[in-house]
């Protein structure tokens, strides 16, 4: 059985009341997302020559987290270490093991990339 490492924040994009235009304010909604693990999800870059067993470049983080507790979607950012990510992609669910009836290992696996400006 995997344990719960350390616990992100999902920011969900909601809209809220209207603004004098009439336009609905965004606003994000703060929801806790306790995960197994975070790691840097690397890829070779082309300013930096390959190097076998090595990604020189932090392309952003994965986050690998429990099928049954919530999830970020497409819209949503998540807080971690004090920096806001974006979700990148769609979350890559693992729940159906066809090779066995119980499927013991299950969770979700999401890739964050954080932009500046």
């Amino acid at each position: 059985m995997r344990r719960i490492t350390q616990t992100l924040t999902i920011l969900r994009r909601v809209e809220g009341e209207p603004d004098r235009y009439g336009n609905p304010v965004l606003v994000w909604e703060r929801t806790a997302w306790p995960v197994y693990a975070v790691a840097p999800r690397g890829q070779a870059g082309l300013s930096e020559p390959f190097e076998a067993n090595r990604d020189p470049i932090v392309k952003g983080l994965q986050v690998f987290a429990p099928a049954d507790g919530p999830s970020p979607a497409a819209n949503d950012r998540v807080e971690h270490a004090g920096l806001v990510w974006t979700v990148v992609g769609d979350v890559a669910r693992w729940d159906n093991n066809p090779h066995f009836t119980r499927t013991t290992q299950r969770g979700i696996v999401v890739n964050l990339d954080r932009t500046e400006g």
